[in-house]
Parts: structure tokens; C-alpha cells; sequence
């Protein structure tokens, strides 16, 4: 299965663009590591479209689940140059995938 949705930049806040009204602006923010990962692939872009998926496609990152029961959301991990980095994605993240898969496979790309 394979999602797609925008993610917004406001001042140092990143947001996932959810357009059903089904999660308040708050409950979209992402935080805890997730920014700083979204900026390893687009730097400081102020839009970006986020294509995840529970199975490898063309030009895709492969997250790592680390727990997939962590205050409601789950927490990822990907290899990065300087390292690993592990970031949380709340409860949000389980109206696109409703089971967490055991590897996550994203491509990232800025829209603005």
C-alpha cells in the first residue's frame, strides 16, 4: 500500500496537510526527530509531498520501525549520514497505515 500527502513548513513547525477535517492543525504537527529528517531530504522547503510506502519503490528511503506502541504513534528509525535517527509519528500516521508496518519505505520532494 502506498500513501501520499503534503507536509507544510511554518516559521520552525512542520504540519501533515490534511484536508478532511478529520484532525485538528495540532494533531498534525510533527515533532520529535520527524522534522529533522524531512530536512535530510528536502532542506528547509517550505512544501514537500511525502510518498510512503509498506513495500520498496523507485527512489525511496527505508524507515525501520523501532516501536510500534509509543504514546498512541509509533517511532521510526533511517540511516543517515551522520548517523541513525529516530523520530516519532503520532496517531495521525495510522489514518494512512492503519498497522504500522515493519519497514517504511518514503520519498520525499519539494514542492516549494
Amino acid at each position: 500500500m502506498k500513501q501520499e500527502f503534503n507536509v507544510y513548513r511554518e516559521a520552525r513547525r512542520y504540519y501533515i496537510e490534511e484536508n478532511e477535517g478529520l484532525f485538528t492543525k495540532e494533531e498534525c504537527e510533527l515533532v520529535d526527530n520527524i522534522p529533522q529528517m524531512l530536512r535530510h531530504f528536502v532542506g528547509s522547503a517550505k512544501k514537500m509531498k511525502v510518498v510512503a510506502g509498506d513495500k520498496p519503490f523507485d527512489g525511496a528511503t527505508k524507515l525501520t520501525l523501532e516501536n510500534d506502541d509509543v504514546g498512541g504513534g509509533v517511532q521510526y528509525s533511517m540511516e543517515t549520514d551522520n548517523g541513525k535517527v529516530t523520530g516519532w509519528l503520532c496517531s495521525v500516521f495510522l489514518h494512512f497505515f492503519p498497522v504500522a508496518p515493519k519497514e517504511l519505505f518514503i520519498a520525499v520532494e519539494k514542492v516549494e
